[in-house]
């Protein structure tokens, strides 16, 4: 029920185009410079107040400790308290207004092949047909990791001809699967003390 809309801009140009006249812009928190620059355009070109949510890791350092950490002996008990709380499963909420339609798109193509046609892309580059996006696929990927690559992960993991590494990252990177989603289907996971 959420809306999609998808614009020809870079991210931070997007956003303040999306957020003329909204009265608040929630983002990902995002660590890396480009996404703190991006913030950082967002916030001097807009009056909008900006909501950072944290959605790449399971829960944010500074929330575990504001102190630097030297050793994982002193972070883990920390971190083992505290995962109960951020494994709590959340409500289904339905949205209650979508937004969506009420915004000029930069294209009103209807498939896939639409839009790529109105990008500059080289078309001699061939698709990567190894990954398929979404989260049905991140789902199926991280269950073959759990069920077949995990028990062999710890020993194997620095040789590249042993296919261990679960393969989740570009999910990972673009979203469509969450980190605690990982961490609720790992039965290697300490048992949570409540």
């Amino acid at each position: 029920g959420v809306g999609f809309v998808l614009l020809n801009h870079d991210p931070p140009s997007g956003a303040i185009k999306l957020c003329k006249n909204a009265c608040v812009l929630i983002t990902d928190r995002g660590y890396l410079k480009h996404q703190r620059l991006w913030r950082d355009r967002i916030s001097r070109e807009t009056d909008l107040p900006i909501i950072e949510v944290e959605g790449d890791v399971v829960f944010s350092v500074e929330f575990i400790s504001s102190k630097l950490m030297f050793y994982a002996r002193t972070f883990r008990p920390k971190v083992q308290k505290m995962l109960p709380h951020f494994l709590e499963d959340l409500p289904s909420i339905e949205p209650k207004v979508s937004f969506a339609s009420e915004i000029a798109h930069d294209w009103v193509e209807n498939s896939v092949d639409d839009y790529l046609d109105r990008l500059s892309l080289d078309k001699s580059v061939s698709t990567v047909n190894y990954y398929i996006g979404g989260e049905d696929e991140a789902g199926k990927r991280l269950e073959i990791f759990v069920r077949k690559r995990l028990p062999f992960y710890s020993g194997n993991r620095s040789d590249p001809g042993m296919r261990v590494t679960s393969e989740l990252s570009p999910y990972l990177r673009f979203g469509q699967i969450s980190p605690v989603q990982i961490l609720k289907k790992n039965p290697k996971r300490p048992p949570l003390k409540r």
